[in-house]
Order: structure tokens, then C-alpha cells, then sequence
């Protein structure tokens, strides 16, 4: 993330973003921190809201329903039986 944020374009992106979108312009030691302020449980949150089994929904071009229905099992039983 540091390294990244240290090119030029990088930086005019960012000047640029905050100026758009009417966000403050973070130094990249507050970047850092707020990364580092994230805790486990907060992802792990945001991933069971985002990927929730009732919400996912799945599409395939194969040669094989089975298979594919197979592989969606393990994912969601709900899914595969659609």
C-alpha cells in the first residue's frame, strides 16, 4: 500500500478522488491507520452481509448440469437445487 501511494499519478488520483467526491485527503499514515484499525470480526461481518448463502445467486456455461450442480453443493444446498 505504501509503495503505491507514492508515484505520482498515484497521488494525483488520490488528490483528485478526495476532490470529486468531497472526501478528506488522507496523509498515508492515516490511511495506515485506519487499515490497521479493522478488526477480524469486522470483516468477517461485512463478508457474512455480502456473501450470504440467500443472497448468492450463480450462472455456468458447461457440458455437464451435474457438475456444475455438484460444485455449487458445497457453496449452497439451496442453489444447487434450483
Amino acid at each position: 500500500m505504501v509503495l503505491s501511494a507514492e508515484s505520482t499519478a498515484a497521488r494525483m488520483a488520490r488528490i483528485g478522488k478526495a476532490l470529486l467526491f468531497d472526501t478528506p485527503l488522507l496523509t498515508l499514515d492515516e490511511m495506515l491507520a485506519r487499515v490497521d484499525a479493522v478488526t477480524q470480526d469486522e470483516v468477517a461481518e461485512l463478508a457474512r452481509e455480502f456473501y450470504a448463502p440467500d443472497s448468492l445467486s450463480a450462472a455456468a456455461i458447461a457440458p455437464s448440469e451435474d457438475r456444475f450442480r455438484s460444485a455449487l453443493a458445497p457453496v449452497s444446498e439451496a442453489l444447487a437445487a434450483a
